[in-house]
């Protein structure tokens, strides 16, 4: 495995593709979340830890003897992670540390070789805060390097690519016609957020697909993945196990439809796709990535402009229909919340126990708050107002 790094670390260094520049910035306030989605809390939500749930066994072996137990693939397996979006947390080591270990280190053992691109811009920084608040640059970049690009004297990260995309465009004209933009001020601002996220998500990608024109070779599965989440615990493969093994084709659903995978959507208390983390087959991630595009010109079949007036919902999950993809929602793969300065937002997880049990553990590790999330008199863990944003630490 260590020489299999460092001949993938020097045939990097050929194409001299890292470039490194990142941003952070804070916010502790309720997050509604990167779609806008709207902030959700039961009266109270009762659960019986102990019976609902029981901590997993940690493994206390390396990454590298993980591995050598995993099948040897037919060919050399290489996957792209694409940070795009708020990147508030990621000053916060704990959070760096947890992406390492819950989606990383898991694709290290599957025999992956990993890339990373990053691009981020002001159009990331929440309410107009400095892009680079608690360190800059070259102190990120050194983040990076010390903490992933080398684990135990091997590297994990073939080559990262971060870039500062300042986005300039404006909307087109013609949604502010054809749509009345100016008389809802309010889905203004939502579509400006949209149009400048998507346009990012874009530029994202296509660092990576220019990486692989130069490179001459295809990424196996690229994975979107927001920098501001925590990973309660290490993200469990095994529900995707022979896709991540022979990635040649994805998974199909009974309509015959492709299948995508991502966090549940109750995460963000809605039926719409949760899109924190999004993982499609390599073939397949166009559609997504590229999905700004169309809607720059509002072609979406024969919907007209009218699709893209009410905002981008409808049109995200029209362009999905169209591209025949599937969500499927694994909540132990991408066992993941927005960490913030201070708390974790555990209580999105009314729905699932176990999780809501590891978060409120996380946060009694690392000494936060676990919001809206308290025990009762009875010692159950519980989701209530009474508990306050910041929950109580028993």
């Amino acid at each position: 495995m260590a020489s299999e790094f460092k001949s993938a670390t020097m045939a990097a260094s050929l194409v001299a593709l890292i470039v490194i520049f990142f941003g952070f910035t804070s916010e502790k306030q309720q997050i509604a979340g990167e779609r806008g989605e709207g902030f959700e809390l039961h009266d109270e939500i009762i659960i019986n830890v102990e019976e609902a749930y029981s901590a997993p066994t940690n493994s206390s072996s390396s990454p590298k003897e993980r591995a050598g137990s995993t099948a040897k693939p037919n060919h050399q397996l290489r996957a792209a992670i694409l940070f795009t979006g708020h990147i508030r947390a990621f000053e916060m080591k704990e959070v760096r540390t947890s992406q390492l270990k819950g989606i990383i280190e898991p694709l290290v053992v599957k025999g992956y070789k990993v890339w990373l691109f990053f691009a981020t811009g002001n159009g990331d920084a929440f309410r107009n805060r400095p892009l680079f608040q608690g360190a800059s640059p070259d102190v990120v970049r050194e983040w990076i390097t010390s903490e992933w690009n080398s684990t135990d004297g091997e590297g994990y990260i073939q080559a990262i690519q971060f870039e500062v995309y300042e986005d300039r465009a404006a909307v087109p004209q013609h949604y502010r016609q054809h749509c009345d933009w100016k008389s809802r001020a309010t889905h203004l601002l939502d579509l400006d957020r949209f149009w400048h996220t998507w346009r990012r998500v874009r530029h994202t990608y296509r660092m990576a697909t220019a990486f692989e024109d130069a490179s001459g070779f295809k990424f196996d599965i690229m994975v979107r993945l927001r920098p501001d989440l925590l990973f309660l615990k290490e993200g469990d493969t095994s529900s995707i196990e022979g896709f991540l093994s022979n990635p040649v084709s994805a998974e199909k659903d009974s309509r015959g439809s492709s299948v995508v995978y991502t966090p549940p959507a109750k995460f963000i208390f809605g039926q719409a796709t949760n899109d924190w983390v999004y993982l499609c087959q390599r073939s397949l991630c166009d559609s997504y990535f590229e999905m700004i595009s169309p809607w720059e010109k509002c072609e979406v079949a024969a919907k007209g402009p009218r699709m893209c007036c009410s905002a981008w919902e409808p049109f995200y999950e029209r362009t999905m229909e169209i591209a025949r993809l599937s969500i499927k929602e694994i909540e132990d793969l991408f066992p993941v919340l927005p960490m913030r300065k201070g708390f974790i937002e555990c209580n999105r997880l009314g729905a699932f126990p176990s999780l809501l049990k590891a978060c409120y553990e996380k946060a009694k590790e690392l000494g936060i708050k676990a919001s809206w999330t308290c025990k009762n008199g009875k010692g159950e863990l519980i989701i209530a107002r009474t508990c306050g944003l910041n929950g109580d630490l028993i």
